[in-house]
């Protein structure tokens, strides 16, 4: 067991070292140029440009905001676990790993690595919303502590899915196809500009449908959180949901990386 601790830390300062070479790129892009675009436009442009001078203002803003955070946070998910898919058609340090640790625990260690990772970039998006439009992100009911849980673990729900997405596409060639056809459609239908209410008013069908999508409880969730509105999903509902998931997707992506790598225990 200590043995075993040791090859899995071993490997997570690995991935610890490999990424720190690229610190810079991810804190220029995911702390600094990203969340000011997405503030500027949906912090300020979009919302005087649908809903000037409306008393729903501040609610359309922390919808958008809520729901586009949730893009930032699958681009750099995918970013960061798509060379394992690379990996599997090039060099194959998967190989080296699977022999020093059981395939179940190589993709515990991503899933980790890549929650905590993400998370540190994450996290300050909404502070930085607050920070830069001041008065204007009008969030008088707003618990940081839910928001924190909430990024956290959809972080992890995230880490999770791509790393499941991963282990079942063929090669990279299917990436674009892979978000065509299932990304995006969970991405539309996950709460990105609408709230679950309004889907379930719209079509009841159409609500109940969404509750198994696991985007929907990431933005329900951000959104509770900022809100404090009964409108949307509870906080617990929105972690369980979530924690579900990423065993869901764990366990899932171990079922297809063994067939994928027919590893010998």
């Amino acid at each position: 067991m200590l043995a075993t601790l040791r090859v899995f830390w071993a490997f997570l300062l690995r991935d610890i070292y490999v990424y720190s070479k690229r610190i810079s790129f991810y804190l220029s892009n995911y702390l600094i140029l990203y969340p000011l675009i997405f503030i500027i436009a949906f912090g300020y442009l979009v919302p005087r440009t649908l809903m000037y001078q409306s008393e729903n203002a501040d609610i359309f803003m922390i919808t958008l905001l809520s729901g586009n955070v949730l893009l930032i946070t699958l681009k750099m998910f995918s970013l960061i676990t798509s060379p394992m898919l690379y990996d599997f058609v090039g060099n194959r340090y998967i190989d080296f790993e699977i022999t020093r640790l059981k395939p179940k625990l190589v993709l515990l260690k991503t899933i980790i690595f890549n929650t905590c990772f993400a998370f540190i970039f994450l996290s300050p998006f909404f502070f930085i919303c607050k920070l830069i439009l001041r008065d204007n992100f009008n969030i008088p009911y707003v618990s940081w502590p839910a928001v924190l849980l909430i990024t956290f673990l959809s972080c992890l729900c995230l880490a999770s899915y791509v790393l499941f997405a991963m282990c079942v596409m063929k090669g990279p060639r299917q990436i674009g196809s892979f978000w065509i056809r299932v990304n995006i459609p969970l991405f539309v239908l996950g709460g990105f500009w609408v709230p679950w209410f309004t889907m379930f008013q719209v079509s009841k069908l159409l609500g109940y449908a969404t509750l198994a999508n696991p985007f929907i409880y990431v933005t329900e969730g951000l959104r509770r959180a900022l809100t404090g509105s009964e409108l949307y999903f509870s906080i617990p509902t929105c972690s369980i949901a979530l924690l579900l998931f990423s065993v869901a997707f764990y366990f899932g992506a171990c079922h297809f990386f063994n067939k994928k790598m027919d590893p010998v225990d």
